[in-house]
């Protein structure tokens, strides 16, 4: 059986972990649990799965920590527990919605939005809050759930310092750098100076080796 193309070539960008936790297994893609079962098959015949195609790949672009990307991706896809992928899996929740917008294009239009919180000496982009906010909100979420501690009363605050200090700190080194080319090309020394020129390359680290050198004067002789 000959692989379809994308199926291929996603299985050849997979990195192989050094060490694995657990083995290789099949898994059936239709159940929650990666179990092959016969009400999962019934749904899919009745109602055949059209893969919809990815549009997250700017989330790899934003200029925030990688934590936070990774769960931006993870809102994206539905994975974790909102309202949608709630209803989804049979959960009571309520037919009112925080936003109008579903939940890609809110995530898409604050991620990528080019406006300044507020005028003043820290112009912190809103994109940056935007991201810190829900990735705190969802950690301090979680804290109170699983662990029981009380949510943090200066959560507002610390989202503001911590987009403002990854604006003017972490951002200076994801900076693009001018790029100068120069072209490489031997110059004559000063007159009365010889310029020595060396090179040389390994095959390996210990491995076969071999290098050059040459002398020459302000005439190139």
């Amino acid at each position: 059986m000959d692989l379809p193309i994308d199926a291929m070539r996603e299985i050849q960008a997979t990195l192989i972990p050094i060490a694995a936790r657990i083995k290789d297994r099949l898994a059936w893609k239709y159940s929650n649990r990666g179990e092959f079962d016969l009400k999962s098959v019934y749904q899919l015949a009745l109602n055949p799965m059209v893969e919809v195609p990815f549009e997250g790949k700017w989330i790899w672009k934003l200029k925030t920590l990688p934590r936070i990307q990774a769960f931006v991706w993870k809102c994206m896809p539905q994975s974790i527990g909102v309202k949608q992928c709630l209803m989804a899996r049979g959960k009571q929740v309520t037919d009112t919605s925080f936003f109008t917008a579903n939940l890609q294009d809110w995530l898409t239009a604050n991620a990528n939005s080019n406006l300044v919180k507020h005028q003043g000496p820290s112009q912190t982009p809103w994109f940056q809050v935007f991201l810190f906010a829900i990735w705190l909100v969802w950690k301090s979420r979680n804290q109170f759930l699983f662990k029981n501690k009380n949510p943090n009363p200066s959560i507002v605050k610390e989202i503001l310092d911590r987009a403002f200090e990854f604006t003017h700190c972490a951002c200076i080194a994801l900076a693009k750098k001018r790029m100068i080319i120069k072209r490489i090309r031997w110059e004559k020394p000063c007159s009365g100076w010889i310029k020595l020129n060396t090179d040389g390359s390994s095959l390996a680290n210990p491995g076969m080796a071999g290098g050059g050198d040459l002398i020459r004067d302000e005439n190139g002789d």
